[in-house]
């Protein structure tokens, strides 16, 4: 079995135009310039480092590290009657992205390894770091998981006319990659009218939701793609939340067991994307 990835959206949400950028810049120039170089920053209290790999990043793909110092337990060899040890050493997983402005652009594949931390957090972690440091730039990065519709209406269908409470917060449309148009341009309205960079919307009601209704599909639809989340709550405090559906890929382990991760996912990148 190979190692296995989370997917994730990333969103650059145009922030106010009064703030000062040294330079005009693209959306995919703004995350390369981002996830090219290195980062340090806070996670739950604890130092996290991102390093950029710049041999194995390409045009298609930006390739790293993201990991924190551990402490390993261990046992001494036996001439030293196996006496407990302890010695500090690092884990990291592989962060490989698409910065690139296209259909299935701007998405990033970050390793599970829960020695490391939970991807999710994780990836919220390090884009804070990235926009308070890049707080003048054109835009703000958000991160979003994709995740696979199915599991949120096999949720649906389990508690058919049981669901009380449904939450969408979507992430403003940005980019060239596509969506439900009429979802996309009720929310680009909103960016526009009141500079909106998140929408929030919940429909509640005691008697149970129509969830097959085609407003409630087309807002499934476009947060699916890593544009927004989903949280419901039915009855009997059953709940569904999409950040803990993110989509996963395994990279397969038939090469060389020589080749380090970081070059198997950059080898493979767009099995590691999710695009075979």
């Amino acid at each position: 079995m190979g190692e296995r990835f989370e997917l994730f959206r990333l969103s650059l949400v145009p922030r106010d135009q009064k703030r000062f950028f040294e330079e005009e810049i693209s959306r995919e120039e703004y995350l390369r310039r981002a996830f090219s170089r290195d980062w340090i920053f806070q996670h739950y209290g604890t130092e996290f480092h991102y390093r950029s790999d710049a041999q194995l990043s390409h045009s298609e793909a930006l390739l790293g590290r993201l990991g924190r110092q551990v402490t390993f337990d261990e046992n001494l060899p036996p001439e030293k009657g196996f006496a407990e040890n302890s010695r500090d050493g690092w884990k990291a997983c592989v962060l490989a992205l698409d910065p690139r402005d296209h259909a299935d652009g701007q998405k990033a594949a970050l390793q599970i390894d829960r020695q490391v931390g939970t991807p999710y957090s994780l990836m919220i972690s390090l884009a804070e770091a990235i926009n308070q440091f890049y707080r003048d730039a054109p835009f703000q990065l958000e991160i979003q998981p994709i995740f696979d519709s199915s599991t949120f209406w096999r949720f649906a269908e389990e508690n058919r006319g049981q669901v009380t409470s449904l939450t969408f917060e979507f992430v403003v449309p940005n980019g060239l990659w596509s969506a439900n148009e009429s979802v996309r341009e009720g929310l680009a309205r909103y960016r526009e009218k009141i500079s909106a960079q998140k929408v929030t919307t919940t429909f509640k009601s005691n008697e149970g939701l129509e969830t097959d209704a085609e407003p409630i599909r087309e807002a499934v639809s476009y947060a699916e793609k890593g544009s927004g989340s989903i949280k419901a709550r039915a009855l009997g405090n059953k709940r569904f939340s999409s950040k803990r559906q993110a989509t996963v890929v395994t990279l397969d382990d038939s090469d060389s067991e020589e080749m380090s991760l970081v070059a198997k996912a950059a080898r493979k990148i767009t099995q590691v994307l999710g695009r075979e």
